[in-house]
């Protein structure tokens, strides 16, 4: 499956490039953050430069110019007749990601930074009261039984079964 984005797209996530100037340097910062940010992804190929330039409103000459910039960049790569691919820089990660392993533990992982398992005190069967009985309110009876009827202050037992007071025959709770 080859990933693909338009040029309405790409057109829609840029700023308006008419008051930068220079524009192609505008645009290709631009995508490279997005690029960064993730919400273009790697591997994704980019838009024809023809149909850009039309999306964006601006010259075919731009668009190169900023398809130049971002394979001088690293972040794309392209084939003539094939496409631009979106990419990174050697050395790049994409933001929020983490670099695990440096150059001198190529092939070791530390997991002295992993997080510890929870001790069995820290576990609890609730995690927002501790309790093993739960919350307070939660073993206190529903309070939807009523006690007496309101029309004639009668005790009725089966009233909150049925949703009727038996002595006067009160449908009204």
């Amino acid at each position: 499956m080859v990933d693909a984005l338009g040029s309405r797209q790409l057109a829609a996530l840029l700023p308006d490039p008419a008051g930068a100037r220079p524009a192609y340097r505008h645009l290709a910062q631009a995508i490279s953050a997005l690029i960064l940010d993730g919400r273009i992804s790697l591997h994704t190929r980019l838009p024809a430069e023809r149909d850009l330039a039309t999306a964006l409103r601006t010259s075919r000459t731009t668009v190169t110019a900023v398809y130049d910039l971002l394979r001088e960049g690293g972040y794309a790569r392209s084939r003539q007749g094939a496409g631009t691919w979106t990419a990174l820089p050697e050395g790049r990660a994409p933001n929020g990601v983490r670099r695990l392993l440096t150059a001198a533990e190529d092939t070791a992982i530390d997991l002295r930074e992993s997080p510890r398992p929870p001790s069995r005190r820290e576990r609890s069967p609730t995690p927002s009261h501790g309790s093993p009985r739960g919350s307070p309110t939660m073993r206190e009876p529903p309070a939807t039984t009523r006690t007496a009827c309101p029309t004639c202050a009668r005790p009725s037992p089966n009233a909150s079964r049925a949703g009727v007071c038996p002595p006067c025959r009160n449908r009204s709770w």
